[in-house]
């Protein structure tokens, strides 16, 4: 014991020389991260979305929108998703809350579906109507639509404080929008001075510089914390009194891309030479039955297909379409309004912008009579369907159906396939103890023990004469497609 606490303590007295040390070279850690896009944004005091819907969906199409937050919807519980359903385009999801007992007032977000968005509340308060949400990502930014009525509430200040007394303490990185009614610009007012004073105190960024409105005072606002918020950019767009703010956010969203893989041989005129040369290399076919045969016909010609015309996968994202906005008269009336907007912006005059806001009607007005013209279409066409005629309807009356984050999940959904998978091992084993017991039943052909034992054979002289007159698309296109074959035959 003795001589291994001598040897311990003459370890630890035993120092190193810094000569004898080897420097190593560390390589950095390769950490993948997601790049941040630019996701654009805009916020309107729309005024009545009721008879702008489709005006509103073309916004979104012509400026290429990710967000479109909406205040002064004007909408009611019994209307507002079929009004939505024509606002959002294809591949949209919407949120919105109206307002309730009065007329008027009401806020909604339209944005793309492969955002995902959970709407939250925060309580109730009685001088605003807000709707709030978040997005996930990263960081994940909670959104909050506002829109206070024009007339004085005394609360106003003391319960938009509340509010954000939870919501600074909860989130770290959050986007408030809407329309406040209140003259920021003016240094003079009281209200604008009071909203002032407790941005700052909580830290808060004002976006917007400018006219939100055709009486030129600035009513709409963008406020954030924690967030990169950048070209702001302020339009009029002859939708309503209010101008539409324009930004772009930079974040690494979770999106829920919906897609599918075509597999397909891609064919053009030179195919069937080559595959009539590759036909023409290849051994001769031989086999003493039928099915040996037909199984070695099938591998050689699957061979020489995959030679000269290779199985390709492509991956599309899937797009709906609206065939309505592609008619004539509809692309006439939209280059229409596109020319008024241009001399509009030009020269700024009044009659100009008057002009333009007939050619906006007139585009809705055309728009609207195309919708119904498609849907009349498919009701007509499908009058004895009644499941594609309930489908249609539930579209257009209710709000598109989400996929659950928990189905996305590729963790969730091996934990669910091992759940079955082995619930299903555990049966059989528990079957196969009793397994002696089991008598299988004899199973009853329909025909009794009658066998397909000969048929007719065809006439080889008809063949040519049937390829042709058979669709692209037939029992050959396992292995070899009809027009193909039909070819290289000739």
């Amino acid at each position: 014991m003795t001589g291994n606490r001598r040897m311990v303590k003459l370890v630890r007295n035993k120092k190193g020389k810094s000569a004898n040390l080897l420097s190593i070279a560390c390589q950095p850690r390769n950490i993948s991260v997601s790049p941040a896009i630019s996701t654009r944004l805009a916020l309107l005091n729309i005024r009545s979305l009721v008879n702008k819907s489709l005006l509103v969906n073309d916004v979104i199409m012509t400026y290429d929108l990710d967000f479109l937050l909406l205040s002064e919807t004007w909408l009611t519980e019994c209307s507002c998703c079929a009004i939505l359903n024509e606002a959002a385009p294809t591949n949209f999801s919407f949120m919105n809350k109206c307002r309730t007992g009065k007329k008027g007032g009401g806020v909604a977000a339209i944005f793309k579906s492969v955002f995902q968005c959970k709407e939250i509340t925060l309580g109730d308060f009685s001088s605003f109507e807000y709707l709030c949400f978040f997005l996930k990502g990263d960081p994940k930014v909670l959104f909050l639509i506002i829109y206070r009525p024009p007339r004085y509430s005394g609360k106003f200040i003391d319960e938009f404080a509340e509010l954000l007394s939870v919501i600074c303490t909860d989130y770290n990185f959050f986007i408030i929008t809407g329309d406040f009614n209140i003259h920021v610009d003016n240094n003079m007012d009281t209200n604008a001075k009071e909203l002032s004073a407790l941005l700052d105190t909580f830290g808060l960024l004002q976006h917007v510089k400018g006219p939100t409105h055709t009486r030129g005072h600035t009513l709409d606002l963008v406020i954030s914390k924690g967030v990169n918020i950048s070209s702001v950019d302020v339009k009029d767009l002859a939708l309503s009194d209010h101008f539409c703010v324009f930004f772009d956010l930079q974040i690494i969203p979770n999106v829920q891309l919906t897609s599918v893989s075509v597999k397909r041989r891609y064919i053009n005129e030179n195919t069937s030479a080559k595959f009539m040369e590759a036909i023409a290399m290849s051994p001769t076919v031989s086999a003493e039955s039928v099915d040996e045969l037909l199984d070695q016909f099938n591998w050689k010609i699957s061979n020489v297909m995959d030679a000269v015309a290779p199985i390709k996968t492509k991956t599309t994202l899937i797009r709906k379409k609206t065939p309505w906005r592609n008619t004539m008269m509809v692309k006439a009336l939209k280059t229409e309004c596109r020319k008024a907007e241009c001399k509009w912006r030009k020269t700024k005059f009044q009659i100009h912008h008057d002009l333009y806001k007939i050619s906006l009607c007139n585009f809705n007005y055309e728009l609207v009579k195309a919708r119904q013209r498609h849907f009349s279409e498919i009701i007509n066409k499908n009058i004895n369907n009644t499941r594609t005629l309930f489908a249609m309807v539930d579209k257009l009356t209710n709000p598109p159906k989400q996929i659950a984050p928990e189905l996305l999940s590729t963790v969730k959904c091996n934990e669910f396939a091992c759940f079955f998978s082995e619930k299903i091992q555990s049966i059989r084993a528990l079957r196969s103890t009793d397994s002696g017991q089991i008598v299988k039943p004899r199973v009853q052909t329909k025909h009794g023990e009658a066998a397909f034992s000969c048929y007719a054979a065809q006439n080889w002289n008809k063949l040519p004469a049937e390829l042709k007159s058979a669709p692209t698309v037939s029992i050959f296109k396992s292995k070899l497609k009809t027009l193909l074959f039909s070819c290289a035959y000739d």
